[in-house]
């Protein structure tokens, strides 16, 4: 047990950095303290009651309460130094104790994904709506943290998003980030296509490679980007807003579009598989043409009648006989 007078000094000030270090080790086992505590304060009680019976009689005079000050002084005073050594014990320990680690929550991630000849829209956490487009794949966080809202995307999507100035909108997208605040926007990025498109519908976006953010361009509405992950190239462009968006109302739009580009097209929109056989007669042939609402039968009687095939078809497969 510690030398109680050596409390007293450090109560009043008067202790040697070493003592001073002896009196908080003596407090440093939190699990000693409080028994350490009650231990002194019985051995002050004890030599109280020794000396307040050998002072009894004095206790009958006129002048009694004289001692009984004191002795309340000097209990008030052993109050005093047990209360700040216990005080400054508690913060001595907690300042040398070990932080306790935290293991972050893990935010479950979202994915949206949309079959062949189906179309998709909702909204993401922060409000943002997101149109998708048939065969197409989006993976998102329930919640957004940290220093952006992003999200990683395939196929085609159109984005409306919710401004908020403290946490810009990414969508990566095979290499490409499209970045965004408030503002709404098409991307196509189908993993079969070469390359990757953004068009602009209104606000600002800037549009930047993930392997080299330097490399960056931004759009005003009505323009768009093509751009080529493999090459690291951005080509920036007028848009024809019309075709690049005409999707979202049901409209299938052609511009001079290669037999490749109308059969997969077809392929995605009405959720069917086609082959060809037979000779092409213009393997280079182009088509232009738009239908809004159409049945796989009409649009291929009309894409037939001008490009000089017949199909036939079969549930989900359609050939093209040429």
């Amino acid at each position: 047990m510690i030398d109680r007078k050596l409390l007293d000094k450090f109560y009043e000030g008067q202790c040697t950095p070493d003592e001073v270090q002896q009196v908080l080790r003596w407090f440093e086992n939190r699990n000693q303290g409080e028994q350490r505590i009650e231990e002194y304060w019985h051995v002050f009680e004890r030599e109280y009651e020794t000396k307040l019976t050998v002072q009894q009689p004095i206790l009958s005079a006129p002048d009694q309460q004289k001692p009984s000050l004191i002795w309340q002084n000097q209990w008030l005073r052993v109050a005093a130094i047990l209360l700040l050594v216990f005080s400054i014990t508690l913060l001595w320990t907690t300042l040398n104790q070990q932080p306790t680690s935290t293991a972050p929550v893990a935010i479950e991630m979202i994915e949206k994904a949309t079959p062949a000849g189906q179309k998709t829209t909702f909204r993401l956490p922060d409000g943002s709506l997101v149109t998708l487009n048939a065969k197409s794949h989006l993976r998102y966080p329930e919640r957004f943290s940290g220093t952006n809202r992003q999200i990683t995307f395939t196929g085609e999507a159109f984005f409306e998003v919710t401004e908020d100035l403290t946490q810009p909108f990414v969508v990566s997208a095979r290499g490409v980030n499209t970045q965004a605040l408030g503002t709404s926007f098409n991307v196509r990025a189908y993993e079969d296509e070469p390359t990757i498109e953004v068009v602009l519908a209104t606000g600002k976006v800037k549009v930047d490679f993930v392997a080299d953010a330097q490399n960056s361009a931004y759009l005003v509405p009505g323009e768009k980007i093509i751009a080529d992950s493999d090459e690291q190239m951005l080509q920036k462009s007028k848009a024809d807003l019309q075709y690049a968006l005409g999707w979202k109302n049901n409209f299938l739009l052609f511009r001079e579009s290669t037999s490749e580009q109308v059969f997969t097209a077809l392929e995605r929109w009405y959720g069917v598989d086609i082959s060809r056989t037979g000779l092409v007669k213009n393997k280079d042939w182009q088509f232009t043409g738009e239908f809004q609402d159409e049945s796989l039968e009409n649009v291929l009687t009309s894409i037939g009648y001008a490009k000089n095939f017949q199909f036939k078809i079969e549930q989900k497969n359609i050939t093209i006989i040429y």
